[in-house]
C-alpha cells in the first residue's frame, strides 16, 4: 500500500463496447470499471485532493510529480500519463484546456500543451463510489470488528460468572467494557443506517447502467452483514443464559468487591444493596439490547431494516428498467412522427401539434392559489389541461412594502466576526494540540496507553476500524496502514501478543494489543 491511500470499487469489469455504447450524461462512471481502473482511480484522487486545497489547473508534469511524491512506485511515464488524462477526458471526468504558456520545454510545447482538471460530474461520480465504500468499511467494522468484540467481552464474562468463587473485580471490569463496547455499537449501528440511505438515495440520480453496479455492490454487502449477525445473536444468547443463571453470584461478588459507601445515615447493609441494585439495572440494560425479553430486540429492527433495502434496490432497478424502456419507446413516436414529416411535409402543423401533445404538461404543477382549477396537471397533456385564469389587476399598490423608498439599514456585523474569528482561533488550537498528542504515540503499544483523553481515544478506534478492513484474513499479521486525511497522519498498525486495557470516561476498553506508528502525512 502506498503512501496515499485510496480505494478501487470492486466492480465487474465492463467490455469497451459496453463502455463506449453507454449513455454519453453518465460516461463518467466508466473509469470505475474499465481495465486498469486503479490508475484512473489514483488520478482522480490527485485530483480531488488538489481541488480540496483549492489548487488551479494541473499540467501533465505538474499531475506527474503529484502522483510521485505519493506513490512513486505505481507512477507512470508523462506519455502514458496523458493517454490515461486523454481517456478520462473522452468520459468526461475531467477537462481538458490549451495552455502553451506552461509548458517547461520545446518538447512539452510540441506534445503536452493542455492542462487538466476534474469535472463537476467527475467528482460526484467519486464521491459516489466513496459512499459505497463507506458503506462496505461500516460492514466491515460491525461484523468483523465490533460485534465480535462483544460476544467476546459476554462469553468472557459467562465464563468468570461459572468460576468458584466469582472474581468480583474481573467481573465488574468485564461488564464496564461490555457496556462501553455496546454504546460504541448504537453510534456505529446509526452512521450505518445515515450511509446506508444515502447509497440507496443514488438510485435516483444514476441511469440503468451506473445503477446495476452500485445495486450489485450494495446487495451484496447487506446479505453479508445478515448471517454475521445472525451468528454473533447466537452466541449473545448462549452467554447471556449463563450469565443470568449466575446473576446473583455475579452482583455478590461485585458487592464484596467494595466501592460503594454509605451515605449520611445510611447503614452499609443499605449501601450494598443499592450497589446490587444498581448492578442488576447495568446487566438488565445490556441483557435487554442484546437478547430482548419478549419484545423486537435491536437486532431484529436492523435485520428488518437491511432486508428491506435489498427489496427497495431491486424494486428501484425493475423500476429504472421499464422507464428505460419506456423512453425508448418514445423516442420511436418522435421518429415516427419525423418520418411522417419527410414523407408530407404539408402536414408539419397537424404533426407539430401531436408533437406537442406527447409531452406532460409539467411545468403547469406550480403553487397556485385556485387548486381547483387544476387537477393534477403534471400527469395530463396539453390537449387536457384547461387555461389559468388571470386576475386582471396586475398592479396592487396597497401591497408595497412601507419601507420602500428608505435607504436600508446596514448592520454592524463587526462583533459577530471578531467571535467567529476566536472561535476558529480556538478550534485551530485544538486540532494542532490533537495532532500533536497523536503524534507522540508513535511507537508506543496500546498497553501502555494506559488513559486516554476522548478525542484521542475517538482517533485510536476509528484508525482501528479503518485499519482492520486491510486485514486479507486470521493470518494476516499487518502492518495495515491508513491514511488520516482530516488530521494529516499517515498511521500503520501492527497486532503484537498480549491484551490491552484502556481506562476511559466510559470504563474500561479491552483489547488485543496493537503496535502504534504514527507520522505527518
Amino acid at each position: 500500500m502506498s503512501d496515499l491511500d485510496f480505494h478501487v470499487p470492486d466492480f465487474a469489469p465492463a467490455a469497451p463496447e459496453e463502455l463506449a455504447a453507454g449513455s454519453g450524461r453518465f460516461k463518467v462512471f466508466a473509469y470505475l470499471t474499465a481495465p486498469h481502473a486503479e490508475r484512473y482511480v489514483q488520478i482522480m484522487e490527485l485530483f480531488v485532493v488538489h481541488k480540496r486545497r483549492f489548487g488551479l489547473r494541473l499540467a501533465p508534469r505538474e499531475l506527474l510529480q503529484m502522483w510521485l511524491d505519493a506513490a512513486p512506485d505505481t507512477a507512470p511515464t508523462q506519455d502514458e500519463l496523458i493517454a490515461l488524462l486523454e481517456q478520462l477526458y473522452e468520459w468526461e471526468a475531467v477537462d481538458r484546456q490549451a495552455d502553451t504558456g506552461r509548458a517547461g520545454s520545446t518538447a512539452e510545447f510540441k506534445r503536452a500543451r493542455n492542462t487538466y482538471d476534474i469535472t463537476a460530474a467527475g467528482e460526484a461520480s467519486w464521491e459516489a463510489a466513496q459512499r459505497v465504500l463507506a458503506l462496505e468499511r461500516r460492514v466491515a467494522s460491525l461484523g468483523n470488528q465490533r460485534l465480535r468484540r462483544i460476544a467476546g467481552t459476554l462469553d468472557a464474562l459467562a465464563e468468570t460468572v461459572q468460576q468458584t468463587p466469582v472474581d468480583g473485580q474481573r467481573a465488574e471490569q468485564l461488564l464496564v467494557t461490555l457496556r462501553a463496547e455496546i454504546a460504541d455499537t448504537v453510534q456505529g449501528i446509526s452512521a450505518f443506517m445515515r450511509e446506508l440511505g444515502e447509497v440507496m438515495t443514488l438510485g435516483e440520480r444514476l441511469e440503468r447502467e451506473p445503477f446495476l453496479a452500485y445495486k450489485a455492490r450494495v446487495v451484496d454487502h447487506l446479505q453479508h452483514f445478515d448471517p454475521v449477525q445472525r451468528e454473533s445473536h447466537a452466541r449473545f444468547t448462549v452467554a447471556a443464559r449463563a450469565v443470568e443463571a449466575h446473576l446473583e453470584a455475579l452482583v455478590g461478588a461485585m458487592v464484596a468487591t467494595g466501592g460503594q459507601v454509605a451515605g449520611y445515615r445510611q447503614a452499609p447493609e443499605q449501601a450494598d444493596q443499592l450497589r446490587a441494585a444498581a448492578i442488576r439495572e447495568e446487566w438488565r440494560q445490556a441483557h435487554d439490547w442484546l437478547v430482548g425479553r419478549g419484545e423486537t430486540t435491536p437486532w431484529e429492527q436492523l435485520r428488518r431494516t437491511i432486508n428491506g433495502a435489498v427489496d427497495w434496490l431491486l424494486d428501484t432497478w425493475s423500476r429504472m428498467a421499464s422507464e428505460q424502456s419506456g423512453r425508448l419507446d418514445r423516442s420511436s413516436d418522435y421518429r415516427r412522427l419525423a418520418q411522417l414529416l419527410v414523407e408530407d411535409p404539408d402536414s408539419g402543423p397537424e404533426l407539430f401539434h401531436l408533437a406537442f401533445a406527447m409531452s406532460p404538461a409539467r411545468h403547469l404543477a406550480v403553487p397556485d392559489p385556485d387548486e381547483d382549477q387544476l387537477d393534477s396537471g403534471a400527469t395530463q397533456s396539453w390537449w387536457s389541461v384547461p387555461g389559468l385564469l388571470m386576475d386582471r389587476t396586475l398592479r396592487l399598490p396597497s401591497s408595497r412594502s412601507g419601507t420602500q423608498g428608505r435607504t436600508p439599514r446596514i448592520p454592524d456585523v463587526t462583533q459577530a466576526r471578531e467571535l467567529a474569528r476566536v472561535e476558529a482561533e480556538q478550534d485551530a488550537k485544538a486540532v494542532d494540540a490533537l495532532r500533536k498528542r497523536l503524534l507522540s504515540l508513535d511507537g508506543k503499544r496500546l498497553s501502555q496507553l494506559h488513559l486516554l483523553d476522548e478525542d484521542s481515544l475517538a482517533a485510536v478506534d476509528e484508525w482501528i476500524m479503518e485499519c482492520g478492513t486491510r486485514a486479507t484474513g486470521p493470518d494476516d499479521r499487518g502492518p495495515w496502514r491508513h491514511v488520516d486525511t482530516g488530521r494529516e497522519l499517515a498511521v500503520a498498525l501492527t497486532p503484537v501478543d498480549g491484551r490491552a486495557r484502556i481506562r476511559t470516561a466510559a470504563g474500561t476498553w479491552e483489547l488485543d494489543d496493537l503496535q502504534l506508528e504514527v507520522a505527518a502525512a
